[in-house]
């Protein structure tokens, strides 16, 4: 028996050909797509891999995360609204031009997550309580569409949960999100800054409407203005 790449060489004692048969990769034995018996000699492992790699490290990254930030706040304080701190996105700027020919429609001041007026209540969370339909409102930018269909997927809170690079509040502002390009037809990581366009009169942000101080929805609706060229660039989409 000979083995070359994924192919294994055995020959026939019958008729004294080789024939070839495919090893199973790891991948393969991950997602259940080997042979049966391999599937169920194997399961105890991958259920354990599995459940390590999808719930354990993820609660250890954020309880690291969090120590972190209060070592942060603690020792770091007053550098944290240095701007040399802060994340800036260049790209897409925290004024008019972020707006698009939306620019003079709105009285717009630009706000950081943390000093919404939404999230004084409850204080700052990228996600509270996990993700909910409910936790998705609409404000005065015409993108149903698009938060329609964050609605339907909020029904699996996981999906669009994998979607956030982040499991907490950037204490730098600093958001990325994976979204599917449709050009490329793979999968990108768009990264914004945690500024919000909100109405100057009332601090309340202008577009998507956040539940009890959730981002998710805020940081997500930016991420696809994003990479749509502006938040202008979101109306009057259409969900395929």
């Amino acid at each position: 028996m000979r083995c070359c790449g994924h192919t294994r060489w055995r020959v026939n004692l019958r008729t004294r050909t080789p024939t070839t048969y495919p090893l199973h990769r790891c991948d393969d034995i991950c997602h259940g797509h080997a042979r049966w018996y391999i599937n169920l000699g194997c399961a105890p492992f991958v259920l354990t891999y599995r459940s390590t790699t999808i719930y354990l490290v993820p609660c250890l990254e954020v309880v690291a995360k969090r120590g972190l930030s209060q070592l942060a706040r603690t020792f770091c304080g007053p550098c944290l609204g240095c701007s040399c701190f802060t994340y800036t996105d260049a790209s897409f700027p925290a004024n008019d031009s972020s707006l698009g020919s939306l620019a003079g429609k709105h009285n717009v001041e630009w706000v950081r997550a943390l000093e919404l007026r939404s999230t004084h209540a409850n204080g700052a969370a990228l996600i509270r309580d996990g993700i909910q339909p409910s936790d998705v409102g609409q404000g005065a930018l015409g993108d149903c569409w698009l938060l329609a269909a964050a609605a339907c997927l909020a029904e699996f809170p996981g999906l669009l949960r994998n979607l956030f690079l982040q499991r907490e509040v950037s204490l730098r502002g600093k958001y990325s999100v994976r979204l599917w390009d449709v050009l490329t037809k793979r999968w990108t990581v768009i990264t914004v800054e945690g500024t919000f366009p909100c109405d100057r009169k009332t601090g309340d942000p202008l577009f998507a409407q956040p539940c009890e101080g959730e981002l998710w929805v805020l940081v997500l609706e930016k991420a696809f203005a994003k990479y749509c060229g502006g938040y202008d660039g979101l109306q009057g989409g259409l969900t395929l």
